[in-house]
């Protein structure tokens, strides 16, 4: 178990180093490096567990855009803590080996890509009756190459064992073979290598956005809208003018029984008519019978009157 937790680290100290694992900016080409991160990793019977790896390379980072980060040399060297030694012992195991896969990110200017690193190899390794023991991991880190200038870091992440425990006979324990996912206490400056990369290099990756980006917008966006969604039609609007004519309204005459009458007729219809009463919205059915009226009334007069004077000639005769 131990031994595969250190199969893990050290596997993760490749992936580290492969990619340029690098604790301080700017390493030169050819520089050894080392850090030492503590992971908690699961094992069986026992729970979880504190190890400490020790990662160690050779990285070598690229001077400009489209170079290689690459890593020799590395191993990741997991030290195995007394509580998992002791397990180990209870189920008869004598030695100890498997493999292990890391889990590192690689930030380009930015943007980061999380990588798996498969393949490193824990080689058997005795398992003592008790204390604390190391497992080395070990194995070939592809190159990574930078595709991006600017800044460029390489982060630690987790990483898996699958380990095998065996017994002096070389038969397999009653552990059998299993996996343990450790993950990377926090707290800790995870950051393998930190290196600025120059716009040398391929040209693929540096050039700028195509010239249509740049270039300026065409006139028909800046031009000035039509002059007819700038003036404004003048719309004038006269109010109908009104006139009404009150209709002329002639009061009649009316005599008085015993005065003494200069014309035959009395009372004449107005020699011009008053305009329509439909102007009013009076009905002309009112003033013609007023009319009407008013003639017979003076007829009436007219006729009491006619007597009296018989009757006084008469009287005088």
């Amino acid at each position: 178990m131990a031994l595969t937790l250190s199969s893990r680290l050290c596997a993760v100290a490749g992936v580290a180093l492969a990619l340029g694992s690098v604790p301080f900016a700017a390493a030169a080409a050819g520089t050894p490096v080392a850090k030492t991160l503590a992971f908690t990793c699961p094992f069986p019977l026992i729970g979880n567990q504190t190890l400490s790896v020790r990662i160690q390379a050779v990285m070598t980072v690229p001077s400009a855009v489209g170079g290689d980060l690459v890593t020799s040399d590395f191993t990741a060297t997991a030290t195995v803590p007394p509580t998992a030694t002791q397990g180990l012992a209870l189920v008869g195991a004598a030695t100890i080996a498997g493999t292990a896969q890391a889990g590192v990110t690689l930030n380009e200017a930015g943007t980061p890509l999380d990588i798996t690193i498969p393949g490193l190899t824990i080689p058997s390794t005795p398992v003592p009756a008790s204390g604390s023991f190391d497992t080395v991991a070990s194995g070939p880190v592809p190159t990574a190459t930078i595709t991006r200038a600017g800044a460029t870091t390489v982060t630690v992440g987790g990483f898996s064992t699958t380990l095998t425990p065996k017994k002096a006979d070389g038969s397999p324990t009653g552990l059998g073979t299993f996996t343990s996912d450790c993950t990377l206490n926090p707290g800790q400056d995870a950051q393998l290598i930190s290196f600025t990369v120059g716009g040398g290099g391929s040209t693929t990756t540096t050039t700028p956005p195509p010239t249509t980006t740049t270039t300026t917008p065409p006139t028909t966006t800046t031009t000035l809208p039509p002059t007819t969604t700038t003036d404004l039609p003048t719309t004038t609007t006269a109010q109908p003018t009104t006139t009404t004519d009150l209709p002329t309204t002639v009061e009649p005459t009316t005599l008085t029984p015993g005065e003494p009458s200069t014309t035959d007729v009395a009372i004449l219809p107005a020699a011009n008519p008053s305009p329509p009463l439909a102007f009013t919205g009076a009905s002309i059915l009112l003033p013609t019978g007023l009319g009407f009226l008013l003639i017979a009334a003076g007829l009436l007069l007219l006729r009491r009157r006619h007597p009296r004077e018989s009757r006084s000639q008469t009287h005088r005769m």
